[in-house]
């Protein structure tokens, strides 16, 4: 339990780095990089085995997905924030991997397991947030403070929505494992995509390549 929550905890917070040394489009280009790392740790661990079709399929989706991201959002990645994501990229598996096979190996449901450890992780993360990304500044408090609707709204909006993500992504991983997880992040990358054309009315010139990808 403890190594569950270190290993959760450091995911989470190198996730936040990541995305401060990253554009959007290079993070979630790293976070694609978990489905075939996970696939390689399961193989190399002998919990599941890897054929080289499934490998070969893996990254077929994976570049597809990585085409969308590209042709979408401005890419940039620098050393610093390639080593961040790099970092990022394996404690994430990790950490899926892990809370998977934990939950296997106690025979306990993705929530029991997530209700065992989620305040040990949040408490962590708030100490992470205080002292490495804000540096002892409250921006959001001050906002809040001063009766900032929109914003209120927009947090419990993003709650509400972690939440539901949570309880669906921890049995998830739970039942099937780590690279069905990944690979249907990749399928929400592809929805979203689409629904972005239609919402707004994305040029031929920007559409064509995404669905090509």
């Amino acid at each position: 339990a403890v190594v569950t929550v270190g290993v959760g905890s450091l995911a989470m917070g190198l996730s936040n780095i990541c995305l401060q040394y990253n554009s959007i489009a290079a993070y979630q280009c790293f976070k694609l990089l978990c489905a075939p790392l996970s696939a390689l740790t399961y193989s190399l661990c002998r919990v599941d085995k890897v054929s080289l079709a499934m490998f070969a399929s893996l990254l077929t989706v994976i570049a597809g997905a990585a085409f969308i991201i590209v042709t979408e959002h401005n890419l940039q990645i620098t050393l610093l924030g390639s080593l961040v994501g790099c970092c990022t990229t394996v404690a994430l598996t990790m950490d899926q991997v892990l809370f998977g096979e934990v939950a296997r190996m106690e025979g306990v449901s993705g929530m029991e397991l997530q209700r065992a450890i989620i305040l040990y992780k949040g408490c962590s993360m708030m100490v992470f947030s205080f002292f490495v990304e804000t540096r002892l500044e409250f921006p959001i408090q001050r906002r809040l403070a001063n009766v900032d609707l929109y914003l209120l709204l927009a947090i419990a909006t993003t709650c509400i929505f972690a939440f539901a993500i949570n309880m669906v992504g921890t049995e998830l991983v739970c039942r099937t494992s780590a690279t069905t997880y990944q690979l249907l992040g990749s399928v929400k990358t592809i929805l979203t995509t689409i629904s972005g054309w239609f919402y707004f009315a994305i040029a031929p010139d920007v559409m064509l390549p995404q669905a090509a990808g």
